[in-house]
């Protein structure tokens, strides 16, 4: 699973970095922890001219998650970062 910084947004107002690493968030019901940057493809570049390299500094693309318990995403949906799973 992948959330992305660039449009189409589904985590509008947060940008990821180095630090969210390991760490977990919330969108509703859904629980993903972060493991890796997303590595921009230049796929990008068919979509709009430029945008595989203006995504490859500093985590624009987005992140790679594991999903730890499922569910639907809506688009905006609020992030929560959660300090401990129970």
């Amino acid at each position: 699973f992948k959330l992305f910084n660039h449009t189409p947004k589904v985590v509008p107002s947060h940008e990821f970095n180095k630090n969210c690493l390991g760490q977990h968030i919330q969108l509703g019901d859904v629980i993903l922890k972060v493991t890796e940057e997303t590595q921009p493809c230049e796929r990008m570049d068919q979509q709009h001219n430029g945008l595989t390299s203006a995504l490859i500094p500093d985590w624009r693309g987005g992140v790679c998650c594991t999903v730890v318990n499922p569910g639907p995403i809506r688009l905006g949906q609020p992030l929560k970062w959660i300090k401990q799973i129970v």
